[in-house]
């Protein structure tokens, strides 16, 4: 990891972010070789600051010029609609399937022989790989280029999804895809009252563990890329809650899967002997489906909290959008390009 960088300009690196001519970086924060945060100095003074989890929900970079007062924090709304950018669909998704989960969870734990509850598992499953999907795409379409709109137009089926694995963000969204996908095979083999110990471990447990181990360094991976370092300590800000929320959620899930794996068949004789002929039955009750309540409701929590952060940076960005469509350094920097440029029209630019 790299603190803060000054002096001379910086090799820039495939996928790291790329400032206004003119402007001097003072300020970067690299992670497992990705930019997650940093800050430049403008020609005239003014300081410029690009987070990359602010940048790919939408947000622009902060600007906030020298001898100025720092911006009034504006609380985001706790619910609203906006259906016309993708990060709330990314929460929305996310949070329906939570609900999912904690009510089969809740059903799991108050009847252990009630077959709905593997059902709304799966339900919740199908939602999150969505919402996963959703995501992947969100972050495959956000540029680095701080002159162009944080998401382009695509162009195309193949725009769909890119291909950055050079990027912490896009990573961390890639592992949880897996982990949503593997989660669908284990959900649907769940509902299934006729497996044996054995089929039961490799088609449900075997899965759900390794699903399991994906969010956890997904949700990592996403608390690194949100706060600029291994861990830290700000429950005032909304994105901490986020990323911890999901990595307590993760984790959840990761102990009840090897719960249900190493007490479902292999200790069975052990815990009947010990809790009586229902023994098994109350300690997988409360070892797997309580455990798995639990984190389905850290889940719910942080994926609630991603709708009132995606409102808040749809609302920064509206306020910001001048005409034309461009903000801050871009829309000046756009704007001498078309003045300098033959006919008043920019040169071509590589997205």
């Amino acid at each position: 990891m790299q603190g803060r960088e000054a002096g001379p300009p910086q090799p820039v690196r495939a996928g790291d972010p790329v400032a206004p001519d003119g402007y001097r970086l003072v300020e970067q924060r690299r992670v497992l070789g990705s930019v997650v945060r940093a800050a430049w100095s403008g020609p005239d003074g003014d300081e410029l600051e690009w987070t990359s989890r602010g940048y790919r929900n939408g947000r622009q970079p902060r600007t906030r010029a020298v001898g100025s007062a720092a911006a009034v924090y504006r609380r985001p709304p706790l619910f609203g609609f906006a259906p016309h950018v993708l990060s709330w669909w990314v929460a929305m998704t996310f949070t329906i399937g939570s609900v999912f989960f904690v009510v089969g969870a809740a059903g799991a734990v108050t009847g252990p022989t009630r077959w709905w509850p593997n059902a709304m598992y799966f339900v919740g499953s199908l939602l999150f790989t969505t919402g996963a999907s959703l995501q992947l795409r969100e972050i495959s379409l956000t540029g680095r280029d701080l002159l162009l709109p944080p998401r382009p137009k695509p162009h195309g089926l193949r725009r769909y999804w890119l291909f950055r694995p050079g990027r912490l963000d896009w990573n961390a969204s890639a592992i949880q895809l897996i982990g949503t996908i593997l989660f669908n095979v284990n959900c649907l083999f769940g509902m299934s009252m006729s497996l044996t110990h054995r089929q039961e471990d490799m088609r449900v447990w075997v899965p759900s563990t390794i699903a399991s181990v994906c969010f956890v360094s997904s949700s990592w991976l996403s608390l690194v890329e949100a706060e600029g370092r291994w861990f830290s300590w700000r429950p005032r800000q909304l994105e901490w809650w986020i990323t911890v929320g999901s990595l307590l959620g993760s984790w959840g899930f990761l102990l009840s899967s090897l719960a249900g794996f190493f007490l479902g068949g292999q200790l069975e004789s052990v815990v009947t002997g010990l809790l009586g002929p229902h023994g098994e039955a109350l300690w997988l009750e409360y070892a797997v489906d309580g455990v798995l309540l639990v984190g389905s409701l850290w889940f719910l929590v942080n994926t609630y909290l991603m709708i009132p952060e995606a409102l808040g940076a749809a609302r920064e960005s509206s306020a910001a959008q001048p005409r034309g469509g461009e903000t801050g350094p871009a829309a000046g920097r756009r704007a001498s390009r078309r003045s300098s440029a033959p006919g008043g029209r920019p040169p071509g630019r590589a997205p």
